[in-house]
């Protein structure tokens, strides 16, 4: 392939550069994003030099907020002047950029540039496969992008470190360490599969609304021996299996079972199924049954999933929604992959009440699950331990 062709098939994603979330007067401003501003048009200006794709992915809200989070939807109406509002100065480029006839923009209401929009068929139509992400911020809209683009089997991503920002450099280097790492085939814990287990909870008038996700807590997840084993996941086994006994009541199951040739699997880890390998969590295979202490029962309903987020190309929210739930609790592994992106899913979605339980969820670290939650928690999550949960909510 030359040069010239490799352009052709790249796009370049400048995410939120607008006024209300750059300029220090700003209403929903990220403290980084000043910073990146230079590097950001030298992207695009080396991008147009490439002939490179530049689409400016955008916020642009209903005066009332009609089409904002639930989260947020306060900072709109009754004569006030919400962030980013459509034809408002504050929803314009910042100083500095500027979309020219070629370029394409994109309005987007959610935090990732795939939800709910076209963005997939205008590349997917443009012959486009690889994407270069600028903007802001790294843990919202910016992950979430990326960690769709995953999703849909993109084979080359790349996140420009000094392009993108956070609203400290310690949120952007978490975040930027939990990106490389779905990308990174040798690093077995974080390039994961993860299949979910949901159980709802009836126990009295308020529970019959919410339902409990009991995330990645099968063998090849949590045993010592696992093919994709989480370091966390063995710790937290006797608080989701107290979290599954306060739920009992009523229960969905959400698991990853793949095809034993990997055809149904992310495109960056495809290569652990075929050539006679047992890959990680194949349909029938010991290493896709739940851990001992987990088990489904009779009126439980099995939801597979083939991607991070349990929302991702699957009937779950018809699920949710047929059942009157809008109220969510997350248990599982791991933190940063498959119980973010369903939890960022669940928020995007307007599901008025999402809780993690801390003390329920693991990542590969300490750390990386410490990060994790406070980005969970900025966005509007709940975070209580088991206790907390099962004592004062139950």
């Amino acid at each position: 392939m030359t040069e010239s062709e490799k352009w052709k098939r790249t796009a370049l994603l400048v995410i939120d550069m607008q006024n209300d979330c750059i300029r220090e007067d700003g209403p929903v401003r990220v403290n980084g994003g000043k910073a990146i501003l230079p590097n950001v048009i030298e992207a695009v200006q080396v991008a147009r030099q490439r002939g490179i794709l530049i689409i400016w992915v955008v916020r642009e809200h209903d005066p009332k907020g009609r089409d904002v989070e639930l989260f947020r939807r306060h900072l709109y109406g009754d004569g006030k002047l919400g962030p980013v509002i459509k034809g408002s100065l504050g929803a314009e480029l910042v100083e500095g950029l500027v979309i020219k006839e070629e370029d394409y923009k994109l309005v987007k209401t959610r935090f990732s540039a795939f939800f709910n929009t076209h963005l997939h068929s205008v590349l997917q139509g443009a012959g486009i496969d690889s994407l270069v992400i600028t903007g802001v911020q790294t843990p919202d809209c910016i992950r979430q992008t990326v960690f769709d683009a995953v999703a849909l089997d993109y084979p080359s991503l790349k996140v420009i470190v000094d392009a993108t920002a956070a609203a400290t450099p310690e949120i952007h280097t978490a975040n930027i360490l939990d990106m490389k790492n779905v990308a990174n085939d040798d690093y077995k814990c974080n390039s994961v599969a993860v299949p979910v287990a949901l159980l709802w909870k009836a126990m009295a008038e308020k529970w019959n609304h919410t339902a409990l996700l009991v995330i990645d807590m099968q063998t090849d997840f949590i045993h010592e021996d696992g093919h994709v084993r989480v370091n966390g996941g063995k710790a937290i086994v006797p608080n989701v299996i107290a979290a599954v006994q306060v739920a009992r009541q009523r229960g969905i199951l959400v698991v990853r079972e793949h095809d034993p040739k990997g055809r149904d699997v992310e495109l960056f880890r495809r290569h652990l199924y075929h050539d006679g390998k047992l890959g990680p969590t194949v349909k029938g295979s010991l290493g896709a049954e739940l851990v001992e202490g987990l088990v489904i029962k009779e009126g439980d309903y099995k939801l597979v999933k083939t991607r991070f987020s349990a929302f991702f190309n699957t009937h779950l929210h018809s699920v949710l929604q047929g059942a009157g739930i809008d109220s969510l609790v997350i248990t599982g592994v791991q933190t940063p992959n498959c119980i973010r992106q369903t939890v960022f899913d669940a928020v995007a979605l307007d599901y008025p009440s999402v809780k993690v339980i801390v003390d329920a969820t693991a990542a590969a670290t300490p750390e990386v699950h410490a990060a994790n939650i406070f980005d969970m928690k900025n966005v509007g999550v709940a975070t209580p331990t088991l206790k907390e949960w099962s004592e004062h909510d139950a």
